[in-house]
């Protein structure tokens, strides 16, 4: 098809076929336009950088599930996605999340819900379920509002399950002053003894945002490089001469009070 076009090209353009540039650019045209050019090794390692931006939300979520010791298997588990955005739900379908299923085959039921202000209408914006989902399947749902106004007006009047686990996926707190309505999430969370696990895309704001846990009493379980990282690099578009940065690099889990702990240990 595309030899035919440029043929057609060639005789509309009266360029001289017999012509060793002409020739040369024309075949040159053909291989970009055919993809013949790219050896199948780079194309599967382009390909895979692409697919691993995808694939790293719900092996993350796996990992906090295994790290959490929740066992799919024995019951049916609800997970929060909090802070979600236009990256988790532009473009989302009802089987984004079918990955996440698969890293446990014949589980008991998955619910993924997807919270924050920056949630994009689309098929995966419908309610939560109120009663476990189909076992073996992996049902998305999503709430456009802060976490704590989800919490007050769906969760604690029945109308979606409480967590068993809650995920957010490079909050972004730089090491400034959290704003009132991610204290009043990251409060929620801790003083309800959540287990939770969130993301960073560098070093420098795991580091910032441990501080941040150390000063609200965070009780940290863990921290370290995320092995489901995207392997897609990005430029932040503030700081383009800096090192890139990859999604989901970055990991740090809490769960409850530290003060909690330290009591436990005294009795």
């Amino acid at each position: 098809m595309c030899i035919t076009a440029v043929k057609s090209v060639r005789r509309k353009t009266g360029l001289n076929i017999n012509s060793t540039v002409t020739n040369y650019a024309w075949q040159r045209w053909t291989d970009m336009s055919s993809g013949s050019f790219i050896k199948e090794a780079e194309l599967r390692e382009s390909v895979w950088r692409v697919c691993s931006e995808f694939l790293s939300r719900p092996l993350t979520i796996g990992m906090g599930m295994r790290m959490f010791n929740l066992d799919p298997y024995s019951r049916p588990l609800t997970i929060h996605v909090v802070g979600a955005t236009h990256n988790e739900t532009l473009g989302a379908r009802t089987t984004d999340m079918d990955e996440l299923g698969r890293m446990f085959p014949g589980h008991q039921g998955l619910e993924v819900v997807m919270v924050g202000p920056e949630v994009v209408q689309g098929p995966i914006m419908r309610p939560p379920l109120r009663a476990f989902g189909p076992r073996g399947k992996v049902y998305i749902s999503a709430y456009k509002g802060f976490y704590h106004q989800f919490w007050e007006e769906v969760v604690e009047k029945g109308e979606a399950a409480k967590p068993n686990l809650v995920v957010g996926f490079h909050p972004g707190f730089d090491g400034q002053e959290v704003n009132q309505d991610w204290l009043a999430t990251l409060l929620l969370l801790r003083d309800y003894n959540i287990p939770t696990l969130f993301t960073m895309i560098s070093n420098e704001e795991l580091q910032s945002t441990l501080h941040m846990f150390m000063e609200l009493e965070m009780d940290v379980k863990d921290t370290g490089s995320n092995p489901f990282s995207s392997l897609k690099p990005e430029h932040l578009p503030k700081s383009p001469n800096k090192a890139p940065i990859y999604a989901n690099a970055h990991y740090v889990s809490f769960r409850g009070l530290l003060e909690v702990k330290e009591e436990e240990e005294q009795n």
